[in-house]
């Protein structure tokens, strides 16, 4: 059997689940790319080696998507800056919630899974 980098499978073992502690559709994906893996082993190419890592890294976004909704909504500066809209009067915009989306990348970003997917 090769060896292959499975993003989805390191996120699973991280965070301690299993595939049945999944939503069904995850598990389904998870079960087609057990299927397109025996297919290497059948008959291997660099072409399906790079399909089956590269299917495994989008589930483990899907996985890491599946667990941060469940997560209590963490304030962003978009909740800040209303906040402090109704305290003070002022017209803070929209900037504040583009800067919250970025920072939940960069905290993806700095554990590290953007570059192990290679995104």
């Amino acid at each position: 059997m090769a060896e292959f980098e499975l993003g989805h499978k390191e996120i699973m073992e991280a965070n301690n689940l299993n595939q049945s502690d999944l939503p069904k559709e995850i598990e389904i994906k998870i079960l087609s790319l057990t299927m397109l893996i025996g297919s290497y082993d059948s008959t291997p190419s660099e072409e399906l080696k790079d399909e089956i890592e590269h299917q495994s890294a989008k589930i483990g976004h899907e996985i890491l998507d599946y667990l941060e909704k469940d997560l209590p909504e963490e304030p962003t500066l978009h909740n800040q800056s209303q906040h402090q809209q109704q305290e003070f009067g002022g017209n803070v915009g929209h900037q504040g919630a583009e800067t919250g989306k970025q920072e939940n990348t960069e905290k993806r970003s700095s554990k590290g899974l953007f570059n192990f997917f290679r995104l």
